[in-house]
């Protein structure tokens, strides 16, 4: 038996789109796109991410709930930031130690 050798070929579109495109882009939206509005009830990353950065290894912190130190240690994560904490009488204590 002999292998035949199959060619590839680009498929040209049957339609042009051009008039398709320059019709959505006229279109005009039914509402307006409003930017940076925060969603109510959102906790604010970027604070857990600010405190992360700015303690120095040593630093720590002292928390009332397991759920803090959770987030705390999510943002350091990110950030190549590492933590230990321990359970002291007061709540949790959180040390940055890389």
């Amino acid at each position: 038996m002999s292998e035949e050798k199959m060619e590839w070929q680009l498929i040209k579109p049957t339609r042009d789109r051009s008039s398709y495109d320059k019709y959505i882009e006229d279109a005009e939206l039914p509402v307006k796109i409003d930017k940076d509005i925060p969603m109510p009830g959102q906790k604010k990353p970027f604070i857990w991410v600010k405190l992360a950065t700015k303690m120095e290894v040593g630093d720590s912190v002292l928390f009332d709930n397991e759920d803090k130190v959770r987030v705390l240690r999510q943002a350091g994560y990110q950030k190549g930031i590492k933590f230990k904490q321990r359970r002291v009488d007061e709540g949790i204590r959180v040390w940055r130690v890389l």
